[in-house]
Order: C-alpha cells, then sequence, then structure tokens
C-alpha cells in the first residue's frame, strides 16, 4: 500500500499512520509506505491512497486510487478503506 503526497511527505505520513490504525483494527497486516508523487509513479502497490486533487496515474499499475478529500476526517479515510477491503475480500 502507499500513501501518495504531492509535494512532500508531510500529508503522506499522517495518512500512513491513520492507514495502519485502521488495517490494524481490521487484524489485516499491510506494508504501508509514504512516498511523493514521482516516486509513486514507478512503486507498485495495491492501493494508492493520496489528496492529489487531479488524476493519478501509477503507470500502468492496476492498483486502486482512492482520493481523500479531507485528510483531518477520519471517517472519510476509513469509509474509503473499509470499501476497498470489501470489494477486494479482505473482509
Amino acid at each position: 500500500m502507499s500513501v501518495v503526497c504531492s509535494l512532500g511527505l508531510g500529508t503522506s505520513f499522517l495518512l500512513r499512520l491513520q492507514t495502519e490504525q485502521i488495517f490494524k483494527d481490521h487484524g489485516i497486516p499491510a506494508i504501508i509506505q509514504h512516498i511523493d508523487l514521482m516516486t509513486a509513479r514507478s512503486t507498485v502497490s495495491d492501493l494508492y491512497i493520496t489528496t492529489i486533487n487531479h488524476e493519478f496515474d501509477p503507470l500502468g499499475n492496476k492498483g486502486t486510487v482512492v482520493l481523500i478529500e479531507n485528510v483531518l476526517d477520519i471517517d472519510e479515510l476509513k469509509g474509503k478503506i473499509d470499501h476497498f477491503l470489501k470489494e477486494n475480500n479482505y473482509v
């Protein structure tokens, strides 16, 4: 799993911590990294969580891209991750 930030790593670090807790609450082990946009384009992940409001293209990777509009809204993040987990039969 990758959390992608367009400018630096601050926002993605916060989202990574929140994402780790959500996965832990579900009892699902996951390797979650926080990376910048340029690195993300060459990184293979099952799930990309990002605040980048334009179309993020992981360069041919089939990973799911989840757009987070409000990084302080844990319910938005949890809802979107839960949806991904259910769609992909993790829970």
